[in-house]
């Protein structure tokens, strides 16, 4: 009750101090410290604890995994990350706190691609648990990591003191919220969980503009001969699922690009009256493009084909148009998408750049041939 009669600053410091007090409590306990003489007595605390060293050791690493230059930064990408991979389980109601935090040092250990032997981890030849425990575990280093940078007090944009974990959270809900608005895979789908974590990592690395990259071996831990340096990161994971689903789906069964392109060189009045072929599969430095060809008014123009959702396209339509304006000494060269629909993430970027023109084709196949095909300029 007497917290009703003073000002919200002097709340604010309080509750602050309080936190501090219970944080310097599991600090102790960290750093092999502890503050039960009793408990101490028995010597649970005999041998080397590396937990401080190694806390240490993964933050560098986790700013050099995400190229970022600030600690606290670097933890909200890491744990974003985990809930992104765990979001079945975060999303369930009535969840277990606990469900997620068991799962935590594993995802620890796959993000930094750490070595597994026989199931455990080890550093300078000592064992690290991933359950709590009196030194060397995984789960305590990351329950300090919380408690610094997360289980803080700060204000939001109302001015309100709240947990720096809870805007974590709401930031986490707006991820959600936006991925779910870009891949039209329904829910109920098989293949909608891939495409979810996908299109969430790809937000988190424009609204972070980070590209997370591998850190390679870590010093200290031991690695066996037949350790795999070259697992996947996270975003290759799904990069790469995806990818392969998308090969598997085409909005017409049995269409290919090769099809759709053969089809097109033969009549380019479709794309466009007077349309003149040049090339097909172009090359240029690191590509190539799928149609040259040159409008009626003698303007080059680059011509790329999909028939599934790619984010390529994007990176395409700039550098393609960029080599072919260097190539031939032009100062303009039109840019020409074909593709059977554009999700609103690749849309958006794509009318962003300005001077592509978007197309989208309605098909009808026979025996696996091209029968009919209609363009629509896309919106």
């Amino acid at each position: 009750m007497l917290f009703r009669f003073l000002p919200c600053h002097v709340i604010f410091d309080i509750i602050n101090l309080l936190l501090i007090t219970q944080r310097k409590h599991r600090q102790a306990r960290f750093y092999g410290l502890n503050t039960d003489k009793k408990q101490n007595k028995g010597g649970i605390f005999n041998g080397m604890n590396y937990e401080a060293e190694l806390d240490r050791l993964f933050v560098d690493h986790l700013m050099k995994m995400y190229g970022i230059g600030n600690e606290e930064t670097a933890y909200k990408i890491f744990l974003i990350r985990f809930l992104i991979e765990n979001y079945d389980l975060y999303r369930k109601p009535n969840k277990s706190n606990i469900e997620l935090e068991v799962k935590l040092p594993r995802f620890l250990i796959a993000e930094f691609n750490l070595p597994v032997i026989r199931g455990s981890v080890y550093y300078k030849n000592e064992k690290l648990v991933t359950h709590p425990a009196s030194k060397n575990s995984l789960a305590n280093i990351l329950d300090n990591w919380f408690f610094r940078y997360a289980d803080t007090l700060t204000l939001n944009i109302r001015g309100d003191s709240v947990l720096k974990s809870s805007l974590i959270e709401d930031e986490v809900s707006k991820i959600f919220a936006q991925a779910e608005k870009t891949i039209s895979i329904k829910k109920r789908d098989k293949r909608y969980p891939v495409h979810f974590k996908k299109a969430c990592l790809d937000i988190v690395k424009a609204n972070y503009q980070i590209s997370p990259q591998p850190v390679g071996r870590i010093s200290g831990f031991d690695y066996p001969i037949n350790h795999n340096d070259f697992k996947p990161t996270l975003d290759e994971k799904y990069d790469r699922l995806v990818h392969a689903d998308n090969l598997s789906l085409t909005p017409a069964s049995g269409l290919t690009e090769h099809m759709l392109e053969e089809y097109l060189i033969k009549n380019m009045d479709i794309i466009e009256e007077g349309m003149q072929f040049i090339s097909s599969q172009f090359a240029v430095d690191n590509g190539r493009l799928d149609i040259l060809a040159r409008d009626r008014n003698g303007t080059l123009c680059v011509i790329e084909l999909k028939v599934n959702d790619d984010t390529d396209l994007i990176y395409q339509s700039v550098y393609y148009r960029l080599k072919i304006k260097e190539k031939f000494q032009v100062n303009h060269v039109r840019m020409i998408t074909i593709a059977p629909h554009y999700p609103a993430h690749i849309k958006e970027a794509l009318k962003a750049l300005k001077e592509v023109e978007m197309y989208v084709f309605d098909i009808q196949l026979k025996e696996e041939k091209i029968v009919d095909l209609k363009l629509m300029k896309s919106s």
